[in-house]
């Protein structure tokens, strides 16, 4: 989650991703985009096509935790 979210902008971390983010970034999640649903972490926004996939979105845990993982790293 954190390679596949995790980049520069203003709060230091994206949040919306494709599927397609997986060739774009050339990283795949791990755990698996499931997996973080599951968790409830992420949620699926929709489908945008053949090309890019499900949308998917931070639900407020997910906010939470890569805030908290943005915090982090600015504080070392």
């Amino acid at each position: 989650m954190l390679a596949f979210l995790y980049r520069a902008s203003a709060r230091g971390y994206d949040d919306e991703a494709t599927d397609s983010s997986v060739w774009d970034w050339g990283v795949r999640p791990w755990p698996t985009m499931a997996n973080l649903r599951d968790k409830g972490l992420i949620e699926d926004a929709g489908w945008w096509g053949p090309e890019d996939g499900h949308l998917y979105k931070l639900t407020d845990l997910g906010h939470a935790y890569m805030t908290s993982v943005v915090a982090k790293r600015a504080a070392a």
